[in-house]
């Protein structure tokens, strides 16, 4: 049984295994400091939910479409079409391709 204002939710193993992975990766580079795995997903699952709703209010006719290695693809609802924008070099600048 949980504390109290806290829940158990039941994923997928391959989805565990990629959150896990994860975890133990960004540990042993130090880019998350003794933050236990659960702690971890709770983060990120907050803050992939905080994304999303910001990108909802800036740009309600926006919805993410698909990730793709460096790329995302964006769908406009308002003007009917598809963007592809890339993460690029080594600032990791964005590049709409639309734009080129």
């Amino acid at each position: 049984m949980p504390k109290e204002g806290l829940f158990v939710i039941t994923i997928y193993s391959f989805v565990y295994d990629k959150a896990r992975s994860r975890y133990e990766q960004q540990l042993k580079s130090g880019q998350i400091n003794g933050k236990s795995s659960s702690k971890y997903v709770h983060d990120f699952i907050l803050e992939t939910i905080e994304a999303d709703e910001a990108l909802s209010l800036a740009a309600p006719h926006i919805e993410k479409s698909a990730l793709v290695g460096n790329s995302i693809l964006l769908k406009d609802r308002k003007l009917g079409r598809m963007v592809e924008v890339q993460v690029r070099g080594a600032e990791r600048d964005l590049f709409c391709l639309l734009d080129r």
